[in-house]
């Protein structure tokens, strides 16, 4: 049984421990530098994938379910892996994630550009499962960006000592990825800060990206369904080697 006065004195003990927050342009891969004592602070983007038919997969039996979880997973991973400034990727509830450190605007556009390949995977995907009797799978892609604060959870004599990320950025993806593909939003939702931080690299490489990402006003968000043009035309073309 949980001991109850010995956990007052552990409260009472981080309340009076000094935390010492870290200001890092990048938050550390290296799990040892995280004390239950320090915090690290630093600009992150965050991409959350909402696998929207959730309820609908946990209806299949177990061996087409881990297949098909198995194989969507893996290759998503992969995509997030293409940026070597990756800090974790993950799945949690639904929900697939990658947290990147960012240096400047330019890797902001980085990510966007992982947004584009997931949501033009999952043509290749749905076009692909349903040659073997799987419904197609409908993804919400939402992007943040900003100060991130994270922090070693639990204490010493706690066996759970996972990684908690607090912070703007991480919120606004899982709430983004929510809105996505829904209501009239697209595939790929980004809050005003990413999309303000990457319009001029957008203007750059897209001149024509004005009628392709559309502003929510209700919902306060940039959205669009833009993918990998040479992929889609590949894929729409019957996937032919």
């Amino acid at each position: 049984m949980y001991n109850y006065k010995e956990g007052r004195k552990n409260i009472i003990d981080i309340l009076k421990t000094k935390t010492e927050v870290i200001k890092n342009e990048g938050i550390p891969k290296d799990n040892s530098l995280f004390t239950y004592k320090n915090a690290y602070q630093s600009y992150v983007s965050a991409i959350f994938v909402d696998i929207k038919n959730c309820t609908e997969l946990n209806e299949l039996k177990h061996d087409k379910l881990l297949k098909l979880l198995r194989t969507l997973t893996s290759q998503i991973y992969s995509i997030f892996q293409d940026l070597d400034n990756h800090i974790e990727i993950g799945y949690r509830n639904g929900f697939l994630y990658a947290i990147y450190d960012i240096k400047n605007d330019g890797d902001l556009y980085d990510v966007f550009n992982i947004a584009c390949q997931v949501n033009t995977f999952i043509h290749m995907f749905n076009m692909t499962i349903t040659e073997y009797g799987y419904n197609e799978i409908t993804l919400g892609i939402g992007i943040g960006c900003g100060d991130e604060l994270v922090f070693k959870v639990g204490d010493k004599e706690n066996v759970a000592n996972d990684k908690q990320w607090i912070g703007k950025p991480i919120v606004d993806a899982i709430d983004l990825s929510l809105l996505a593909n829904d209501d009239g939003i697209q595939a790929i939702a980004m809050s005003k800060e990413f999309y303000k931080k990457i319009k001029g690299m957008l203007t750059e490489n897209n001149p024509n990206y004005k009628e392709w990402i559309k502003y929510s006003k209700y919902e306060d968000c940039y959205y669009c369904e833009m993918v990998i043009t040479s992929v889609a035309d590949w894929i729409n073309d019957g996937m032919k080697d």
